[in-house]
């Protein structure tokens, strides 16, 4: 008998939990996002990369929009940085992954999300700072959102 108190379960979302049991159900990769569960994530992604895109049905957020609004880097680098991820994804409220990054600070999730959401402009924004960090003089265009 030990006097150690046990730990106290970490709690789920009630509407993402899976309803048969399974450990693959529908909403199971926002629900990694969610708990912030990388492991679990990169499982899920090789067993089913259907769920990448998969909004849930409530907010429409992508596992993209969670992990970037719970600021997991790794999360967000193995999301955004797979094949068939689509950061232009807007949820309920008309928010992309681009959009997410109001909520970050974090320079190395906005880095990832700008270079997904657009390399092009990514590479622009590279190619006009010189090495020490210093901007080159050249004017950037941005491509208007509402056309794309």
């Amino acid at each position: 008998m030990s006097v150690a108190p046990k730990p106290k379960p970490t709690p789920r979302p009630a509407h993402l939990e899976p309803q048969d049991g399974s450990r693959l159900a529908t909403h199971a990769l926002l629900r990694a996002a969610y708990m912030d569960d990388l492991d679990e994530a990169r499982a899920i992604l090789a067993a089913d990369p259907e769920q990448l895109n998969r909004q849930d049905p409530y907010a429409g957020l992508t596992a993209l929009h969670i992990a970037i609004f719970r600021q997991n880097t790794g999360m967000v680098r193995l999301l955004a940085g797979h094949p068939g991820s689509k950061v232009s994804i807007e949820d309920n409220f008309g928010r992309t992954a681009a959009s997410m990054l109001t909520y970050t600070s974090n320079h190395e999730i906005f880095d990832i999300i700008l270079q997904a959401a657009s390399p092009e402009v990514d590479r622009a924004w590279r190619d006009s700072v010189f090495d020490d960090g210093r901007a080159a003089g050249k004017v950037i265009s941005l491509p208007d959102p509402k056309k794309n």
